[in-house]
């Protein structure tokens, strides 16, 4: 009675034999909720202890692993000291009143404990169907090795932890299964691998030896793995394709994805492994952890293919060819299935999402294959099917029907022929777009479905072409151009005029250097250059936004380093406007920091006055114009006025104060009356201010106060600002805002866009 609970499987008290085990270990299936119960398992169940079902090392490490699990669950209690202290519960009284004897309960307690250690052991044994592989491995030694050394190794493959004695009321267990495995623990193993891969980033330069040596000195059951052929290697990786990629694969499909997914993970393997023409799992294990997004990619196709395209890529595991060649093979396959397979005929209304999410898995493999094979033939083939592949993918996207899918017409084939062609060549591009605006009534809304589909195709050429600096320029200069010319043809109008600016971000985005002529030749002004480049750069850092030095500026770099000035300065009115701005200035560094930035930025033009010329005087006026125009939106003239006139600030920075350093911050004066817009503006604003902030006075007068120009809209909000934060009644205040916004709806984002151009 004093022996410890484990002492009960190898000292047979109570007639404890192997028949109690098995009894024991089918009370534990009863509580295993399989997701199928496989005849394998039913052997098990009924002859436990006969040697033709289980082998004597499988049924030995089986009752090792639930000695450990006794064990654990008993925490080193007697059999009596857990009776005594109650860390069991007893028996119920039976019908009859009659209790059980103690002999009785002691029986109770050690079937209930050997019940809840075969259920933990049978959760991680059956887990993944581990258990039933080995078992149809029997006639595979080195399976069956695997099997055993893996679930001897108690780290490797845990059982449940429980503190005490585990749960005294039973319950259902459900076995994990992500996929029916065919190599013992493999997914086990696969994060095994995974962990020392991602610990052992200093051997990057030679991953496959290093994991090698690394599974070589851990001993049994990793050791074992280097003995693997390809037909093992083979089930190892199905295993773990089902496991990571499970969403592609139900776990009661077919093996037809797994099967040519494993063919692509050994062809890449050894694409990347070039001194290597054998695969073995250390190889695998590193192609599917650097690869990844690549054999993802190819699972997603796989998975929006039907059987009979599937059945017709494995005819091509052949070996007649190199494992490159046969890739690519493979996916010329897949991309022909999308561009013009008649199955897909079936269910036409789910073809343009097919084809989208096709397009978007080869995007990853046409880039992988480029750096592999650019000059391959076969590649060239590829190419050609995916650059039409794109193209149709677009063309759904924002011209055409489904039935162009269906029926082939003239647009749809010439855009196509024009696409398989290629784009090397400068105007190929610019015919595709005229293909399409051709076979549309040119409007507003087509233009702008066409600079959307120049953004995404120009994308997709940038990454899969073998387009030089020079060729790059002159294709989007010539679709660019293009597309101005034909913007030109519309009605003039505000939409207008944004296409024209979308068109030039566009642009400005793609290509590095820009030649000045090009703009010119289009009639580009310099105040639509800076509102691109105010586009592009207004959501960016501060650092992005550093401005790069250049001895010989041309227009476009002036106009570029120009809003990159502004773009900071905006942050750091920003930080004024919502900073504390009264006391001691020495007590906020940050502040101070910020005051720095901006007088530097604010004497941008004096310090580089050589690469503006002549010029750089009325640039600096404009801009601090500009500045101070913002500290009025944001705070109001009287906050701009007092803040900036400030006897520690004119005395430290003297660009507030000195007519050498500005021409428009000396006409700052300490005063009650904001009179001073007259002169660093205009008389003609100063007046529209006065104008709106009597009219905004009076909640009866708002209503004919209105703006007929958008140059209107400044003196507007400045004059509402200043009457809103005049008035020292809260109540007058608040009804003033809210008149005005009741009456003059004023878009947001709208405002924003115009804020920096102002």
């Amino acid at each position: 009675m004093e022996d410890s609970i484990c002492g009960f499987i190898d000292k047979p008290i109570f007639t404890f034999s192997a028949k109690v085990l098995k009894e024991n270990l089918q009370r534990a299936f009863y509580y295993l909720i399989f997701p199928s119960f496989r005849h394998v398992l039913s052997k098990i169940k009924h002859e436990f202890a006969e040697s033709n079902v289980l082998l004597e090392p499988v049924h030995s490490m089986m009752i090792e692993r639930l000695k450990q699990a006794k064990n654990q669950m008993a925490d080193g209690y007697t059999l009596y000291e857990i009776l005594k202290k109650g860390l069991y519960k007893k028996l119920l009284q039976s019908k009859n009143g009659q209790q059980y004897s103690f002999i009785q309960n002691c029986k109770h307690v050690v079937d209930s404990l050997i019940t809840s250690g075969w259920i933990q052991v049978l959760l991680a044994l059956c887990e993944n169907c581990y258990l039933e592989a080995a078992l149809d491995s029997l006639k595979k030694p080195l399976l069956l090795s695997i099997f055993v050394s893996s679930g001897r190794n108690k780290q490797f493959v845990p059982i449940s932890h429980h503190e005490y004695i585990p749960d005294k009321n039973l319950h259902f267990f459900k076995v994990k299964m992500l996929y029916k495995a065919q190599f013992p623990f493999s997914w086990n193993f696969h994060t095994w691998f995974v962990k020392q891969i991602q610990a052992g980033c200093s051997w990057w330069s030679e991953p496959v030896s290093n994991l090698e040596r690394v599974m070589n000195s851990s001993g049994e059951p990793f050791s074992l793995l280097n003995n693997c052929e390809e037909r093992e290697c083979a089930m190892y990786t199905k295993d773990v394709i089902r496991g990571m990629f499970h969403r592609y694969i139900s776990v009661q499909a077919n093996d037809d994805i797994p099967n040519i997914a494993k063919g692509i993970i050994f062809w890449i393997g050894i694409i990347m492994e070039k001194k290597r023409s054998k695969v073995n799992i250390p190889l695998i294990e590193v192609t599917l952890y650097q690869m990844k997004d690549v054999i993802e990619s190819y699972l997603q196709l796989l998975s929006l293919c039907d059987t009979q395209i599937r059945s017709s890529i494995e005819q091509l595991f052949n070996g007649k060819y190199s494992p490159l060649v046969q890739l690519i093979k493979v996916t010329l396959k897949l991309s022909e299935y999308f561009l013009w397979h008649p199955s897909q005929t079936d269910n036409k209304d789910n073809i343009p999402r097919k084809i989208h999410l096709a397009c978007d898995a080869l995007q990853s493999i046409a880039s992988f294959l480029h750096q592999q094979c650019s000059k391959e033939g076969e590649y060239q083939e590829f190419l050609s099917v995916y650059r039409q592949l794109q193209m149709k993918n677009f063309g759904l996207k924002y011209f055409w029907t489904i039935d162009c899918y269906l029926i082939s017409s003239n647009e749809t084939m010439n855009t196509l022929n024009l696409a398989k062609q290629g784009f090397a060549t400068k105007d190929t591009f610019a015919q595709i777009i005229n293909s399409i605006i051709e076979s549309h009534s040119l409007s507003v809304s087509l233009m702008r479905k066409i600079i959307y589909f120049i953004r995404d195709s120009l994308h997709i050429v940038q990454q899969m072409e073998p387009l030089d600096e020079q060729t790059t320029q002159l294709m989007f200069q010539n679709v660019i151009g293009y597309i101005i010319c034909r913007i030109e043809e519309l009605p003039r109008e505000n939409s207008v005029n944004v296409l024209v600016l979308q068109a030039l971000e566009l642009f400005l985005a793609k290509v590095k250097e820009i030649d000045p002529t090009f703009l010119e030749k289009y009639g580009c002004r310099n105040a639509s250059l800076n509102r691109v480049y105010e586009r592009m750069l207004m959501n960016q850092k501060n650092l992005d936004c550093k401005i790069v030095p250049n001895p010989n500026p041309n227009s476009i770099k002036k106009i570029e380093a120009i809003t990159k000035l502004k773009i900071q300065l905006t942050e750091y009115i920003n930080f004024l406007c919502r900073s504390e701005t009264t006391g001691e200035l020495s007590a906020y560094e940050t502040f101070k920091s910020t005051l720095d930035k901006i007088s530097e930025a604010l004497s941008y033009f004096k310090s580089n006055k050589a690469q503006f010329g002549d010029v750089s005087d009325l640039y600096e006026q404009y801009l601090h114009i500009w500045f101070l125009r913002q500290c009025c939106i944001l705070k109001g003239p009287c906050w701009t006025q007092n803040f900036f006139t400030q006897s520690e600030i004119r005395k430290k920075y003297h660009i507030f104060a000195s007519k050498k350093q500005s021409c428009v911050f000396s006409e700052l004066e300490p005063g009650d009356m904001c009179e001073w817009l007259g002169a660093p503006f205009s008389k003609a604003f100063a007046d529209k201010y006065n104008y709106f902030k009597q009219k905004l006075s009076s909640a009866n007068t708002i209503k004919s106060c209105v703006i007929n120009a958008k140059k209107d809209l400044i003196p507007l909000f400045i004059a509402a600002l200043s009457v809103a934060t005049s008035s020292t009644n809260p109540d007058k205040r608040l009804n003033t805002s809210c008149v005005f916004l009741q009456y003059h709806t004023i878009n947001y984002t709208t405002f924003v866009a115009i804020f920096l151009s102002c």
